[in-house]
Parts: structure tokens; C-alpha cells; sequence
């Protein structure tokens, strides 16, 4: 199965298995710093007790497979509670799981509202893998201003999304170019993203109708 390439989130694993963060559900009773094995036993505990901060940590590293048998089932197990209440980092990397048919099934209109989630919410590599699927037509169709319109918006924070903004001029008209300006300026507000595109795709219902 060939693989849907959004951008990886890793950096939030570095720092839990270090023991200068504190956890506000893992209180220390010992003046030496836990074992990494004795952190792994607390977010586990946190994540069964149902705080999404642990569910996505402990997603994470099943993802990654330290400490623990590298699962991607179990990875989107734990990344699906936490995205569920609302954690715009758990909602990408579920979304990049189905996206690429990691321990659940591929299914890119699942990766697409998971996506929709977390960019909602000012996640700029979701906007990212968003401006990817619509650029591609990945479990929607194909659309240039979409794309560039995610892409622009995602551009403020990653270099990549500028460059493949870029890229996408060469296949615009400039009309479309300013119809995608016009839908990212309004994307960009915010919690205005998702109503933004609901009006976009509206009123190109209604154009094509007239």
C-alpha cells in the first residue's frame, strides 16, 4: 500500500520520557525523577482514567514503539479517546493513520474529517495535509483553490506550505488565485475555518446551477 505523505509529528514524544516536565495528573512522591518505565505507568494510568493529554502521549508511544511493541492499532486506539475530546494534536495524527492505512484501514475520508478537526482548531499541519489531499483529490475532489487557500493559511508557520503554494501559481488563473486569497482570509479567522469553506463550497454549488 503506497503511503499518503502528510508531515510526521514526533516532537511531543521527546519530552516524555524526560523527567524535567511535570504532568498535573502524575505527582512526583520521590526526589529522584521516575524511570522512564515508571512515567510510561503513570500515563497509562492517566490515559485509562481518561485525561486526553495522556491518551495522545500514550498513542504516541505505541506509535513509535519505545518502551512498548511499536502498534499502530493500539496507536490509534489511544489517539481516537483523546482526539474525541477535542485534542487538535491526537485529531492530525489520527488522521495521518488513516490517511496511510496504519493500524486502521485506509480511508482518506476519515483522514479528511480528522484533518477538517484539527485545523479547525489552528493546527497548521492539518491545514497543511488538507491543502495535500485537495491538491491531489485524495478522498474529495480535486480542487486548486482549496488547496492554495489551506496552504496560504498554513504558510504563516511552514516554509514547506509556502513552497507548494508557490508550485500551485504555475496551475491557476489569476482569478482563482484571488478567490483562494479571498477564502484564506476568511479561513484564517478565528474558529471561522470550517464555516469559511461550507460558504466557499455553497456558492460554488449555487454558480454551477446558474
Amino acid at each position: 500500500m503506497k503511503q499518503f505523505m502528510l508531515i510526521p509529528r514526533f516532537y511531543f514524544f521527546i519530552v516524555i520520557f524526560l523527567g524535567s516536565i511535570q504532568l498535573g495528573w502524575a505527582k512526583a512522591e520521590s526526589v529522584f525523577p521516575p524511570t522512564p518505565e515508571e512515567q510510561l505507568a503513570q500515563i497509562t494510568q492517566a490515559a485509562q482514567g481518561g485525561n486526553k493529554d495522556a491518551q495522545y502521549m500514550l498513542g504516541l508511544t505505541y506509535a513509535q514503539g519505545v518502551l512498548v511493541p511499536r502498534d499502530f492499532t493500539k496507536a490509534a486506539l489511544w489517539y481516537e479517546k483523546s482526539a474525541k475530546q477535542g485534542d487538535p494534536y491526537a485529531q492530525y495524527n489520527l488522521g495521518l493513520l488513516y490517511a496511510n492505512g496504519q493500524g486502521v484501514p485506509q480511508d482518506f475520508r476519515k483522514a479528511i474529517e480528522w484533518l477538517y478537526r484539527a485545523a479547525d482548531q489552528g493546527d497548521s499541519d492539518a491545514q497543511y495535509g488538507l491543502g495535500m489531499m485537495y491538491q491531489k483529490g485524495k478522498g474529495v475532489n480535486q480542487n486548486y483553490i482549496v488547496a492554495y487557500a489551506f496552504w496560504n493559511t498554513a504558510a504563516t508557520t511552514l516554509s514547506g506550505a509556502r513552497d507548494l503554494r508557490t508550485e500551485l501559481t504555475k496551475l491557476m488563473t489569476y482569478e482563482e488565485i484571488t478567490m483562494a486569497q479571498t477564502l484564506s482570509q476568511k479561513m484564517s479567522q478565528p474558529g471561522n475555518l470550517l464555516k469559511a469553506l461550507d460558504a466557499y463550497f455553497q456558492s460554488e454549488t449555487e454558480s454551477k446551477k446558474g
